[in-house]
C-alpha cells in the first residue's frame, strides 16, 4: 500500500489558497466565493470562507475555516482569522502565511486499516514563513483525555532546509529546530534563551529508509531520543496520558537516551531501550503533611515491549544509584543505600538471591542502624502496581545505646493486600531474647505488634552485659521469666498518636540482688492495662529479702494497683525481726509533674524484737530484750521519704545492758545502763528528706544494782544528719564516746 505523507497535508493546504484565488478571480463576487463552501480539495473541506482582497501576490482573509476527517474517525478543525497569504504562483511557494488568531482542534479517532509510518521531511516545504500572532490548539484523546495550548507561534524556513520554530510553554520561550532528510532530526529546548542552558532539552533522530522499487525492505523506521527532561512536568504530563492514575510529585532532573523501533505500520511499535541519568530526582506521595518521599540519584534503565495482554516492562537500577525513602514532613525514620550490583524489576513474580544492605536513620539518634534486606521476593501487576512482596530483614549486632549490649535483629515480612505482617527474633550475644510478631495495615494507617520473652534470668543477667552504671549493682541469679507487650497505633495525619499498649511481666522462684542486699522466692506479676492514660497493678511475694547489715524481710507481699491520677495501695506486710511491717489500705493522687508529689503512707511497726535489733546493730557491750510496736507515717514528697511524728514503744517489760570497754565510775547514766530493767520504753523519731533526724527516748525502770534499784527516767536525745548516726557510732564502734556525748546532753533523774 502506498505511503502517504504528512507532507501532503501541507501542500494540500496551499493547494486550497490557490484555488480560493482562483475562484474568486473567476466568479469576481463574494456570492460566487460561497459557492466554494463544502467543497473539499486534496482531502481538505471548506467549512466557511470570506475573502477581504486580492493583489498581485497576496491574498487575504478575513476567515478561513477548514476540516479534515482521517481514519477512525479522526478529525482536524482549523479555524483562521485575519489571514495574510505572501505567494507565488510560478514558483508555486508560499513566501509568507500570516494569520491573527488561529484555532486548532484535533480529536483522536479508533484504528483503522493500518497505514506504512509515513516519511517527514524528505524534502523542503512550499513555505518561508509562518506567523500566527495567536494560537489556540486542542488535542482530544477521547476518555476524558485533552490538552489545550494557547501561545504565538513563528515557523521558518531556512536557506539549508532548516524548519525553526519558536512558541511559548507557560509564558516561556520554546525553540524547535528540524532537519529535513531521510534521517528527520528535531532538537527541543525550553525555556529557550541563548545565554542560559535550558531546562528541557530533546534531541530526536526519525528514520525511515526507502525500499527499493517494487521491493519491501525489512528495515523498520526507528526513532532516537536524547536530553534531559525535569520531574516537575512529568506530574502534569501524566494527568493528561493517565487521569485515572494517582502519579507522584516530582522534582529534580532525568537525563535520558532512548531507541525507538517502529513497527511495519503507524502507530506500531516493537520496542523501547532507555538508558536512564536522575539527577537529584525526586518523587513524592501522599499530602503535603504526611508525604513519602523517594530520591534517587544514579543510572538506571528501563525495557518495554509490547505484548499481547499489553505493554510489557522492565527496569534495571544500575550499581552506583543512591537512593533514600522517607515518610512524614519531618521525618521519623529515612532509608538510604547505594548499590552495590544492578536490580531488575518486571512484572510477575522476581526472586533476588543478591543481599541489599541500607541504613536506617532514626529521628534522635546519631548513628544509623545497619540493615540489610535478604531473599527478596516482588510480585509486580502490569501495572507496575504491587501484588505482594516479601523477604528477610536482618540487623547487624548494634549498640542502640553505648551502656547496653550489642542487639542484632532477624525478621520475615510479607506485604499483600496492603498489609504488612512481620515475624522475627531479637538477639543479644548470638541468643534469641525477643519474639516479636506485628501487622500494619496500608489502607487504614493502624497497625498492631507484640514482643513476647520466656527464659532463664540467669541467662537473662549473663546478655545483659555490659549495662548502664545505674544496673551495675543489679544481680539476677535464679528463677524463670516470662512475659509479653502488646501495642496498637494508628498514624493519621493532623491527629495527635495514641497507642493502645498492653502487657504482662511475671517472674517465678527469682533471686535477684542489689549490691548487698538479694531477694529469694521472688514471684512477681506486672500488668500494664495502658499507657495514655497510663494504668496498671503490681502484685509481689517474695520468700526473703536480705538486707545490708544482717537485716532480713521474711516472708513480705505487696499489692497495688495504678490508674490515671491515683494510685492505690491495697497490701503491704513483711516480717521484720520477729515482728511485722505493714500498711493499711491508701490512696494516693499521683500529681501530673514529679515535682508535686506529696504521699503519706502510715507504716504500722508490731512485735519487732528489740534483741535482735540491737543484735544486727553489732554494737560492742550493748544487748536487751523486749518488743517494740509503734507507727511510722512516711511522707514522700519531690526531695525524698520523710518520717513525721514516729512513735515506737515497748509492749512489755524488758531489760537493756551496755558494758563499755572504758572505766565509767564517774558517769552515773552509763553505770545505770550496765543493767537496766524497763518497764516502758518509748521513742519519738522524724527524718527529714536531707537526712537530719531527731530521736527523743525515754525509758522508765532501775538497775538493782545501782542506787539499790531506785526508780529511774532515763531521757536521751539524739539528732544529727543521716548516715551520721551509724557511722560515727552504731557502726563505727566508737560507741562509747558517741553515747557520753549524747547523755552529757541528756537528763538522768
Amino acid at each position: 500500500m502506498k505511503s502517504r505523507r504528512w507532507i501532503y497535508r501541507f501542500l494540500g493546504l496551499a493547494l486550497v489558497l490557490v484555488m480560493l484565488l482562483a475562484g474568486w478571480v473567476a466568479w469576481q463576487s463574494r456570492g460566487g466565493m460561497a459557492q466554494l463552501q463544502g467543497e473539499s480539495i486534496a482531502g481538505w473541506t471548506i467549512d466557511s470562507v470570506q475573502v477581504e482582497s486580492v493583489e498581485s501576490g497576496r491574498l487575504m482573509f478575513d476567515q478561513l475555516q477548514l476540516s479534515q476527517d482521517g481514519q477512525g474517525g479522526s478529525r482536524i478543525e482549523l479555524e483562521l482569522q485575519g489571514v495574510q497569504v505572501d505567494f507565488s504562483l510560478f514558483k508555486r511557494h508560499v513566501d509568507l502565511l500570516q494569520v491573527r488568531q488561529a484555532k486548532a482542534v484535533w480529536r483522536a479517532g479508533q484504528a483503522s486499516d493500518p497505514q506504512p509510518w509515513p516519511r517527514l521531511f524528505e524534502s523542503p516545504l512550499p513555505l518561508t514563513e509562518l506567523r500566527i500572532e495567536r494560537l489556540q490548539a486542542s488535542v482530544e484523546l477521547g476518555q476524558g483525555r485533552s490538552w489545550q495550548i494557547e501561545t504565538p507561534l513563528q515557523l521558518q524556513q531556512q536557506s539549508d532546509g532548516r524548519l525553526l520554530m519558536a512558541a511559548e510553554i507557560d509564558r516561556q520561550p520554546l525553540q524547535l529546530l528540524v532537519t529535513p532528510g531521510t534521517e528527520v532530526k528535531a532538537e527541543l529546548h525550553w525555556p529557550y534563551k541563548s545565554d542560559q542552558p535550558a531546562v528541557v532539552d530533546l534531541y530526536v533522530t526519525y528514520a525511515k529508509l526507502r525500499s527499493p522499487l517494487h521491493r519491501v525492505t525489512k528495515t523498520k523506521p526507528k526513532v532516537e531520543i536524547q536530553g534531559k527532561f525535569p520531574l516537575k512536568l512529568a506530574t502534569p504530563l501524566g494527568k493528561w496520558l493517565l487521569p485515572t492514575t494517582e502519579l507522584p510529585r516530582g522534582n529534580g532532573i532525568l537525563n535520558f537516551k532512548a531507541l525507538l523501533e517502529l513497527g511495519t505500520y503507524t502507530g506500531q511499535w516493537t520496542s523501547l531501550d532507555a538508558q536512564l541519568q536522575a539527577d537529584q530526582a525526586q518523587l513524592e506521595w501522599g499530602t503535603a503533611t504526611n508525604p513519602t518521599r523517594i530520591k534517587l540519584n544514579g543510572p538506571a534503565s528501563l525495557q518495554l515491549r509490547p505484548g499481547k495482554a499489553g505493554i510489557e516492562w522492565s527496569t534495571t537500577l544500575q550499581p552506583a544509584l543512591k537512593w533514600k525513602i522517607s515518610a512524614g514532613r519531618e521525618p521519623a525514620w529515612t532509608a538510604a543505600s547505594t548499590l552495590k550490583q544492578a536490580w531488575r524489576i518486571a512484572p510477575g513474580p522476581q526472586r533476588y538471591s543478591a543481599s541489599l544492605p541500607f541504613e536506617l536513620q532514626l529521628k534522635g539518634r546519631e548513628e544509623p542502624l545497619a540493615l540489610t534486606l535478604d531473599r527478596l521476593q516482588l510480585d509486580l501487576a502490569r501495572n507496575a502496581s504491587l501484588r505482594s512482596a516479601n523477604g528477610q530483614l536482618r540487623l547487624a549486632a548494634t549498640q542502640l545505646h553505648a551502656d547496653w549490649p550489642a542487639a542484632a535483629l532477624e525478621t520475615q515480612w510479607r506485604l499483600q493486600d496492603q498489609k504488612l505482617a512481620l515475624t522475627g527474633q531479637l538477639s543479644l550475644q548470638g541468643q534469641p531474647l525477643l519474639q516479636l510478631a506485628g501487622d500494619y495495615a496500608l489502607q487504614s494507617s493502624c497497625g498492631q505488634g507484640r514482643l513476647d520473652y520466656a527464659g532463664s534470668l540467669a541467662t537473662l543477667d549473663r546478655l545483659l552485659q555490659p549495662r548502664p552504671k545505674n544496673l551495675q549493682l543489679l544481680r539476677i541469679k535464679a528463677g524463670e521469666g516470662s512475659g509479653w507487650l502488646a501495642g496498637q497505633l494508628c498514624l493519621h495525619p493532623g491527629k495527635a498518636i495514641e497507642p493502645v499498649v498492653t502487657g504482662q511481666w511475671q517472674l517465678k522462684q527469682a533471686e535477684i540482688g542489689w549490691d548487698k542486699a538479694l531477694a529469694k522466692g521472688l514471684d512477681l506479676d506486672l500488668t500494664l492495662k495502658g499507657i495514655t492514660p497510663l494504668a496498671g497493678s503490681l502484685a509481689l511475694k517474695l520468700e526473703t529479702a536480705s538486707l545490708a547489715g544482717g537485716l532480713a524481710l521474711a516472708p513480705a507481699s505487696l499489692e497495688l494497683d495504678w490508674t490515671y491520677h491515683l494510685l492505690q495501695l491495697h497490701r503491704f506486710d513483711a516480717g521484720l525481726l520477729d515482728g511485722k511491717l505493714s500498711a493499711e489500705k491508701v490512696k494516693l493522687e499521683l500529681p501530673d509533674s514529679a515535682g508535686q508529689i506529696s504521699w503519706q503512707i502510715p507504716l504500722n511497726v508490731s512485735q519487732i524484737d528489740l534483741e535482735r535489733l540491737l543484735t544486727i546493730l553489732d554494737v560492742p557491750g550493748l544487748s536487751g530484750n523486749g518488743r517494740l510496736s509503734g507507727q511510722l507515717p512516711l511522707v514522700w514528697t519531690a526531695a525524698g521519704v520523710e518520717i513525721r511524728n514516729g512513735q515506737l514503744s515497748s509492749q512489755q517489760a524488758g531489760q537493756l545492758r551496755y558494758v563499755s570497754t572504758v572505766p565509767v565510775t564517774d558517769n552515773p547514766g552509763l553505770q545505770a545502763l550496765r543493767d537496766f530493767r524497763y518497764s516502758q520504753f518509748g521513742l519519738d523519731l522524724d527524718y527529714q528528706a536531707d537526712g537530719k533526724y531527731a530521736v527523743n527516748m525515754r525509758l522508765d525502770g532501775n538497775n538493782p544494782e545501782f542506787y539499790r534499784g531506785h526508780p529511774i527516767a532515763f531521757k536521751l536525745k539524739l539528732d544529727g544528719a543521716l548516715p551520721g548516726l551509724f557511722k560515727g557510732a552504731l557502726l563505727s564502734g566508737d560507741f562509747d564516746a558517741y553515747i557520753l556525748k549524747q547523755l552529757q546532753q541528756g537528763i538522768l533523774e
